[in-house]
């Protein structure tokens, strides 16, 4: 089993590597009783981490035996929100080939990207909903006019705010729409 350990996040929790590790198996609904003895878990740990309200008050650990080990759900939907950019960089496209024939990569400088789309977005799950929705009216409309191979980079595609340009022909299409199914608009 591979996890991998954000250093800056356990930093920012305040936890230990181990803690942290119980909390990914948690988060990822993974059974820890046969983990226990390679994680290495102890009273205090548990302590600290009610304290820190990451664990519920009733989840116990007494000689190597876990009893009702839950996250609390204020600690999830924090957690939660921190996975937007995954989200979006899973949608966005990975590779094109332009128009003289080279093919190009598209999801390039990650770091620097999630930093911006993190300063785009912050903590707001309807601006992440509204960019990925307009992220696949792009693809969507760039498949369909066979135009992909114009698709911007990702760090491009934040810098210069395409997001908004697509916003705009997503509502001109449902403007489109709504005044295709007016009453009178059919000739029969």
């Amino acid at each position: 089993m591979l996890i991998e350990i954000d250093l800056d996040e356990a930093k920012r929790l305040k936890i230990t590597m181990n803690q942290f590790v119980l909390i990914k198996l948690l988060i990822d609904k993974i059974d820890i009783k046969s983990l226990i003895n390679v994680i290495r878990i102890d009273d205090t740990d548990i302590n600290n981490l009610k304290e820190q309200n990451i664990l519920t008050t009733e989840s116990t650990y007494t000689d190597g035996i876990t009893k009702n080990l839950h996250l609390t759900e204020n600690f999830k939907m924090k957690y939660k929100q921190r996975d937007f950019f995954d989200e979006f960089y899973e949608a966005y496209p990975t590779s094109t080939t332009r128009p003289d024939g080279q093919k190009d990569y598209l999801r390039g400088d990650i770091s620097r990207c999630r930093k911006y789309y993190q300063k785009i977005v912050g903590k707001s799950l309807s601006k992440h909903e509204s960019m990925l929705e307009c992220l696949n009216f792009e693809v969507k409309t760039r498949k369909a006019g066979n135009s992909l191979q114009y698709m911007k980079r990702m760090s491009k595609w934040l810098l210069s705010e395409e997001w908004l340009l697509y916003a705009d022909a997503m509502n001109d299409v449902s403007v489109i729409r709504n005044a295709d199914e007016m009453y009178g608009a059919k000739v029969e």
